[in-house]
């Protein structure tokens, strides 16, 4: 696999030369050109020089087209003029030897990047524009070097945690969509706070129930100092615990109890984990998160809702009018593969042991696929 770069667009792109060799079997007519970019093309030509019949070596070269390198396509020989070929060796070596020339530039302007990104705690807009639009090959081009950017921005603060880590969690690898989705996830919650005229920096101890991998303990940081984190992954915690130092995390089983005192808590919070247990281990865990808050303390949750209804099927549709809730696949509680679904009239009605439902707010949990969110407070 070789990689080459365009010496305007400063995108690099792999191609496979098994893959040109089979396009260069083709009749020149039936020959596709490849690649378009956004602002200049550069396209992968075949360049015959005489039939294979008679002179049997075929170069394969990439033509720039632009308004500032205009460069002429490479002329056709006979079998008899085979001496000229040394020439025209030595033409596209020249331009071999300009494109090297543009990816020494093109390192220099990356080491610049990296040190705006260091010392000016930024990314660059020139290459955040630069990645602004173009083709499926530019959009995982444009993600890889984003993701990279982020990492190196956040990397002596609060790192990122790695793609697969991230995968689990939110199903992508997106590093701008995971940091936006969890600072969203704040705003949501201090939203529904502020109606009840409470302030999430005024909350002393918070604990993220189902922290993942901190996407959104990283944003509550700035509002509260007492954080912690658990969760039933124990890799998550390990990464948590390695890379995010402001916060205490612990594992804990699938079933209750947790590791906290009693009274432990005057906020936790729980984004799109009561989505993924049986109907028993909702339960159960309502009753636990109950032990661990204090007199008064609140109770952020996000379930599956209405919106989310539609997905059902007709049967699991019927079920959901009937009886307000729903669990699919329950025996694979706690994995992404068990979906659990509730009507505001069902928590009301049967989330009320022990706690006192101020709000609910449909599609108010953007951070987690538009879920309707709700707030609980323990009765004194």
């Amino acid at each position: 696999m070789r990689r080459v770069q365009h010496p305007q667009d400063r995108m690099p792109v792999a191609y496979d030369e098994n893959v040109c060799q089979q396009n260069l079997r083709k009749p020149q007519s039936e020959f596709k050109s490849g690649i378009r970019w956004p602002h200049h093309s550069a396209t992968l030509h075949s360049l015959t020089w005489t039939s294979q019949q008679q002179f049997s070596q075929t170069w394969i070269a990439w033509r720039f087209q632009s308004d500032h390198q205009p460069l002429k396509e490479a002329p056709k020989i006979g079998a008899n003029q085979q001496s000229g070929v040394s020439s025209i060796q030595s033409k596209w070596q020249t331009r071999a030897n300009r494109i090297d020339e543009s990816m020494k530039s093109t390192i220099s302007q990356l080491k610049r990047g990296c040190r705006a990104v260091f010392i000016d705690r930024r990314i660059p807009s020139a290459v955040l524009d630069r990645l602004a639009s173009g083709t499926r090959l530019a959009a995982r081009a444009r993600l890889a070097v984003t993701n990279q950017l982020y990492r190196l921005r956040y990397r002596f603060s609060m790192p990122i945690p790695p793609a697969e880590l991230m995968h689990l969690v939110v199903g992508e690898n997106n590093v701008r969509s995971f940091l936006a989705g969890g600072r969203q996830g704040v705003a949501d919650m201090r939203l529904v706070l502020a109606r009840q005229e409470v302030q999430l920096s005024a909350q002393s101890s918070v604990l993220d129930f189902g922290c993942g991998c901190g996407r959104v303990i990283r944003w509550v940081n700035e509002f509260c100092q007492d954080l912690h984190g658990s969760d039933y992954n124990s890799d998550l915690i390990d990464w948590c615990s390695k890379s995010l130092s402001f916060a205490e995390f612990r594992v804990n089983q699938l079933a209750p109890p947790l590791s906290y005192d009693d009274a432990q808590f005057d906020l936790i919070y729980c984004y799109s984990v009561f989505t993924h247990l049986s109907s028993e281990l909702q339960f159960a865990w309502l009753d636990e998160l109950n032990r661990v808050l204090k007199p008064g303390g609140y109770l952020f949750i996000t379930v599956h809702g209405e919106r989310f209804v539609s997905r059902l099927a007709e049967e699991e549709r019927t079920h959901m009018d009937n009886s307000g809730a729903l669990v699919v696949n329950d025996a694979a509680s706690g994995e992404n593969l068990c979906a659990a679904f509730h009507t505001e009239d069902y928590i009301r009605n049967n989330w009320c042991r022990g706690f006192t439902v101020l709000d609910f707010e449909e599609e108010r949990g953007v951070a987690c696929g538009r879920q309707d969110a709700c707030l609980l407070q323990k009765d004194s």
